[in-house]
């Protein structure tokens, strides 16, 4: 539980009063540590009085995650008690640009919850592309089989079949190749928490669903013509015909 949660749910809990509050938060913010995330990075603890003086300071951004317990992160904007650090922060050219914390975000931090729900899904995802990749090996064996085998009986079948099983095998290979990398990507994300390689693993799934969506639409147009289509066209075709 965050400090702020902490603290409301004892105010309305015990009643405290104003003048007790203002004793009870600086109690409060003397025992109270912070953990800071920042450019992969993590750095503390901070006490409360610490952290708005490093706000004020800009040698942390209110996009920075923290937390006081290593286990629910938040961005530091989200923490009323910190408000005043805000409040007070210095304009560039006064801060403190000498501080190893004020170094130029090229590559944010992630929060470690986004990084856990990814993480999550890495193993699944590593065993579907790997089972799709031997789906497609075995599919275009089995197209050079088919041509070997049909091919004394009819040379065109065997050559027919072949192409619709390395075809198949070729459109399976597209999205296994993307699942892997996503992965990938998820594996490294649980390393780096980089905002760059989370671009990276959201890029190959994006890819991913977009290949699955268009073959998708693909394959309803195709058992349209086939089932509705062709049928309806034969049907006409045998009726003039006879």
């Amino acid at each position: 539980m965050s400090f702020h949660r902490f603290l409301n749910w004892q105010c309305c809990f015990f009643r405290i009063n104003w003048p007790n509050i203002k004793s009870y938060v600086f109690f409060m913010s003397s025992i109270v540590q912070f953990y800071v995330i920042r450019e992969n990075r993590e750095y503390g603890p901070y006490t409360i009085e610490k952290m708005i003086g490093y706000l004020a300071k800009g040698n942390f951004a209110a996009t920075d995650f923290a937390s006081s317990d290593r286990k629910e992160w938040m961005q530091l904007s989200q923490f009323p008690e910190l408000g005043a650090g805000f409040s007070l922060n210095l304009s560039p050219s006064t801060s403190n640009r000498d501080s190893p914390l004020v170094a130029p975000l090229r590559d944010r931090a992630i929060s470690p919850t986004i990084v856990d729900k990814l993480g999550r899904t890495e193993k699944w995802v590593t065993l579907l592309s790997v089972l799709s990749f031997i789906f497609c090996t075995l599919m275009m064996l089995n197209g050079v089989g088919m041509l070997f085998l049909l091919s004394s009986i009819s040379k065109a079948f065997g050559v027919v079949a072949c192409l619709v099983f390395l075809l198949t095998g070729a459109l399976y290979f597209y999205p296994a190749l993307k699942l892997y990398q996503y992965g990938r990507a998820s594996a490294k994300l649980r390393i780096s928490k980089s905002e760059i390689d989370l671009q990276v693993a959201l890029e190959a799934q994006r890819s991913f669903w977009a290949f699955v969506g268009k073959l998708t639409v693909l394959l309803i147009v195709i058992y349209f013509l086939v089932f509705v289509v062709l049928p309806f066209v034969l049907q006409i075709a045998l009726l003039g015909y006879n």
